[in-house]
């Protein structure tokens, strides 16, 4: 992994970037943990007593697609914070302002994946999935539809090219902006 420190302050302040954006992915986020959370407990009240309060295998489906966007969003978070997985041999050998200069080219080849992602999966949503198709065979209402379901992961590839690209800056900033001669 990248030798950055624990938490990595960034060199500049990016008002909607670092305070509404971020607030939202964390909202975000929370709700979604929370509706799981939720749903699976109705889910085992309504299966075990009969209250025939919803429909199980749709709930069962919603949730399996949220959990993966947790994961996902998870992912963003992690990628904004630049505590995301990173394999990385050579920085360990290089001086400080060199590392900074190698972890901005590799966020910026991060950001450059992921906005290759954030297309391949809108045309996948677009041009693959029939615009009726469902999450349930035979199920037909408007919050089934598959591509409803997938979107959200164009946001997510879209949110993580932008957090690659910021990190990528500021970490060149920061190496620019390093003593060569301390």
């Amino acid at each position: 992994m990248s030798e950055l420190p624990d938490e990595h302050t960034p060199s500049f302040h990016i008002p909607i970037y670092d305070d509404l954006l971020k607030h939202l992915e964390v909202g975000a986020l929370t709700v979604m943990l929370l509706g799981v959370i939720l749903a699976t407990f109705i889910n085992i009240l309504d299966r075990n007593f009969q209250l025939g309060i919803w429909d199980y295998a749709v709930v069962e489906k919603m949730v399996y697609s949220v959990v993966f966007f947790i994961g996902l969003f998870g992912g963003v978070v992690a990628s904004r914070r630049a505590k995301h997985i990173a394999i990385d041999a050579v920085a360990h050998f290089l001086a400080p302002k060199p590392r900074k200069m190698l972890s901005s080219l590799l966020q910026l080849i991060c950001a450059a994946v992921c906005v290759v992602l954030t297309v391949a999966s809108y045309q996948w949503i677009m041009q693959v999935l029939e615009p009726e198709a469902s999450l349930l065979p035979a199920r037909s209402e408007w919050y089934l539809n598959e591509r409803l379901w997938r979107y959200p992961t164009v946001l997510a590839f879209g949110l993580m090219s932008l957090h690659f690209a910021v990190n990528g800056i500021r970490f060149a900033v920061d190496g620019l902006r390093m003593d060569t001669s301390a």
